[in-house]
């Protein structure tokens, strides 16, 4: 997840495939993971030009709280 925090634009690719895939399967679900990466995404571009984080951002608490959850949606996709 590290590579994300230093260039957050690359949330977008799993966010294109994601909608790629719905345009496929027609399944809402996969459409909502696109557009939760993508707003991961542009959440985490507002971090590194601190727009959302005026002081020191190097501790990325909310990283420690959320990254245990992504998985989740990547694996159920196939399920």
């Amino acid at each position: 997840m590290s590579i994300l925090i230093e260039y957050p634009l690359l949330a977008v690719l799993p966010s294109v495939a994601f909608v790629g895939l719905y345009c496929v399967t027609r399944r809402p679900f996969v459409l909502v993971l696109g557009l939760a990466w993508l707003l991961y995404g542009i959440y985490e571009y507002a971090m590194q030009e601190r727009i959302l984080c005026s002081g020191e951002c190097n501790i990325r608490i909310d990283l420690l709280s959320s990254t245990p959850f992504w998985p989740w949606p990547r694996s159920s996709v196939w399920a």
